[in-house]
Protein backbone atom coordinates (compact mmCIF):
# COMPACT_ATOMS: atom_id res chain seq x y z
CA UNK A 1 0.00 0.00 0.00
CA UNK A 2 1.43 3.21 -0.80
CA UNK A 3 0.58 6.46 0.67
CA UNK A 4 -0.89 9.13 -1.96
CA UNK A 5 1.85 12.12 -2.63
CA UNK A 6 1.81 15.34 -0.67
CA UNK A 7 0.77 18.52 -2.08
CA UNK A 8 3.00 20.64 -3.70
CA UNK A 9 3.86 23.24 -1.44
CA UNK A 10 3.68 26.80 -2.43
CA UNK A 11 7.11 28.42 -3.41
CA UNK A 12 8.68 30.96 -0.58
CA UNK A 13 8.75 33.91 -3.05
CA UNK A 14 4.81 33.18 -2.80
CA UNK A 15 3.24 37.27 -2.59
CA UNK A 16 0.04 35.88 -1.25
CA UNK A 17 1.63 35.08 1.93
CA UNK A 18 2.65 38.55 2.60
CA UNK A 19 -0.43 40.06 2.16
CA UNK A 20 -2.17 38.43 5.36
CA UNK A 21 -3.41 41.13 7.84
CA UNK A 22 -2.35 41.18 11.60
CA UNK A 23 -3.87 41.04 14.59
CA UNK A 24 -3.61 43.59 17.32
CA UNK A 25 -4.01 42.56 20.43
CA UNK A 26 -4.62 44.81 23.15
CA UNK A 27 -4.55 44.41 26.98
CA UNK A 28 -8.30 44.08 28.63
CA UNK A 29 -9.51 46.36 30.88
CA UNK A 30 -9.44 44.97 35.23
CA UNK A 31 -12.96 45.72 35.44
CA UNK A 32 -15.75 46.75 33.13
CA UNK A 33 -17.73 50.04 34.09
CA UNK A 34 -20.71 47.87 34.18
CA UNK A 35 -19.48 46.43 37.78
CA UNK A 36 -20.13 49.86 39.29
CA UNK A 37 -24.04 48.89 39.61
CA UNK A 38 -23.67 45.46 41.46
CA UNK A 39 -20.85 47.17 43.66
CA UNK A 40 -22.80 50.28 44.32
CA UNK A 41 -26.06 48.33 45.21
CA UNK A 42 -23.89 46.00 47.69
CA UNK A 43 -22.39 49.18 49.39
CA UNK A 44 -26.19 50.15 49.78
CA UNK A 45 -27.33 47.30 51.34
CA UNK A 46 -24.38 47.48 53.85
CA UNK A 47 -25.18 50.56 54.84
CA UNK A 48 -28.74 50.22 55.47
CA UNK A 49 -28.21 46.57 57.60
CA UNK A 50 -25.58 48.37 59.35
CA UNK A 51 -27.71 51.94 60.15
CA UNK A 52 -30.37 49.12 61.02
CA UNK A 53 -28.50 47.26 63.48
CA UNK A 54 -27.00 50.20 64.82
CA UNK A 55 -30.82 51.64 65.63
CA UNK A 56 -31.92 48.61 67.85
CA UNK A 57 -31.49 48.50 71.43
CA UNK A 58 -30.14 45.77 73.62
CA UNK A 59 -32.17 42.61 74.30
CA UNK A 60 -33.95 42.08 77.30
CA UNK A 61 -35.46 39.11 78.74
CA UNK A 62 -38.72 39.36 80.76
CA UNK A 63 -40.79 35.94 82.65
CA UNK A 64 -44.51 36.80 83.09
CA UNK A 65 -46.99 34.56 84.37
CA UNK A 66 -48.72 34.38 81.18
CA UNK A 67 -48.69 35.42 77.53
CA UNK A 68 -52.40 36.94 77.53
CA UNK A 69 -52.32 39.80 74.57
CA UNK A 70 -48.93 39.63 73.68
CA UNK A 71 -47.67 39.26 70.54
CA UNK A 72 -44.36 38.94 68.93
CA UNK A 73 -43.16 41.61 67.19
CA UNK A 74 -46.94 43.80 67.46
CA UNK A 75 -46.60 44.29 71.24
CA UNK A 76 -45.12 47.75 72.45
CA UNK A 77 -43.71 47.76 75.98
CA UNK A 78 -44.51 50.69 77.23
CA UNK A 79 -43.45 52.39 81.51
CA UNK A 80 -45.53 55.78 81.86
CA UNK A 81 -46.62 56.21 78.33
CA UNK A 82 -43.27 56.06 76.60
CA UNK A 83 -42.31 53.52 74.73
CA UNK A 84 -39.64 51.63 75.89
CA UNK A 85 -39.40 48.60 72.88
CA UNK A 86 -41.38 45.65 71.37
CA UNK A 87 -41.61 42.11 71.72
CA UNK A 88 -39.63 40.21 69.10
CA UNK A 89 -40.53 36.72 71.03
CA UNK A 90 -42.41 34.53 73.31
CA UNK A 91 -41.73 31.16 74.54
CA UNK A 92 -42.25 28.89 77.72
CA UNK A 93 -39.74 28.62 80.41
CA UNK A 94 -38.09 24.50 80.98
CA UNK A 95 -40.33 23.79 83.69
CA UNK A 96 -43.65 25.21 81.66
CA UNK A 97 -44.92 27.06 84.61
CA UNK A 98 -44.23 30.66 83.16
CA UNK A 99 -43.81 32.42 79.64
CA UNK A 100 -40.08 33.97 78.73
CA UNK A 101 -40.51 37.24 76.57
CA UNK A 102 -37.77 38.82 74.87
CA UNK A 103 -38.19 42.69 73.98
CA UNK A 104 -35.45 44.67 72.06
CA UNK A 105 -35.39 48.21 73.65
CA UNK A 106 -35.60 51.16 71.74
CA UNK A 107 -32.57 52.97 71.24
CA UNK A 108 -33.81 56.32 72.81
CA UNK A 109 -34.64 54.29 75.85
CA UNK A 110 -31.62 51.97 75.68
CA UNK A 111 -29.34 56.15 75.92
CA UNK A 112 -31.36 57.07 78.70
CA UNK A 113 -30.35 54.83 81.18
CA UNK A 114 -26.95 55.70 81.18
CA UNK A 115 -27.61 59.58 82.64
CA UNK A 116 -27.22 59.87 85.95
CA UNK A 117 -29.05 63.40 86.20
CA UNK A 118 -32.37 63.40 87.20
CA UNK A 119 -35.22 64.86 84.68
CA UNK A 120 -36.97 68.04 85.90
Amino acid sequence: MTLPPAPPSPPPDDPAEHDLPTANVRGRRLLSPIWAIPIVAVLIAAFLGWTTLASRGPEITIVFASADGLVAGQTKVKHKSVDIGTVTGISLTPDLRAVRVRVVRARVAAMTRRCPCPIR
